[in-house]
């Protein structure tokens, strides 16, 4: 096990972060809501074509909650993951580890507003541009964290287990609760 760590690594592995269990807490809330609201809706909407739509989006939602929870003890066997450090120069001026961080950001806020656009786009053919471009964006931004791990400028530490068990325990209340109509 200790042996892992010291291998300098291109990508982290397979973990569930402190970070990433936040993340997976956070989206399952946003979903398991989402579930609540759309089964509320689908018994006051007449509309068969649009009660289909919004059980449709109950059932997507529900889908994904199931698995975020399975994400929870996704991994190999890491406690912390980091590379050794590349130094570079602690000045005034910008560094390699200065000019990733301002890439990374750049690409994270540009998919944040593409998102917005592509939720908005007036027509398919412009949905369809927009989500390609979000897609590379994406892939960049992944690529900046990538190269930013590589060179030992992120450590990642395991979410505990005692924490990830309370989360599991939390979430599957909540998924039950979706189950008793």
């Amino acid at each position: 096990n200790n042996r892992k760590e010291l291998i300098s690594m291109e990508k982290p592995p397979v973990i569930i972060s402190t970070k990433d269990l936040s993340y997976i807490c956070d989206i399952f809330n946003w979903n398991y809501t989402t579930c609540k609201l759309a089964y509320d809706i689908s018994l006051k909407v007449n509309d068969p074509e649009i009660k289909d739509f919004i059980c449709d989006i109950y059932k997507m939602h529900k889908d994904i909650c199931e698995d975020l929870i399975s994400m929870i003890y996704l991994e190999e066997n890491y406690n912390k993951v980091n590379n050794p450090e590349v130094n570079v120069s602690k000045t005034i001026n910008m560094n390699e580890k200065n000019y990733l961080e301002v890439i990374l950001e750049n690409e994270k806020n540009m998919s944040n507003n593409l998102s917005i656009a592509i939720d908005e786009a007036s027509n398919d053919l412009l949905f369809d541009k927009l989500y390609d471009i979000f897609d590379d964006v994406k892939c960049a931004a992944r690529d900046a964290f990538n190269l930013m791990f590589k060179n030992g400028w992120y450590t990642l530490e395991k979410a505990q287990d005692n924490k990830r068990k309370e989360e599991n325990t939390k979430l599957n209340d909540k998924l039950n609760e979706l189950n008793t109509k």
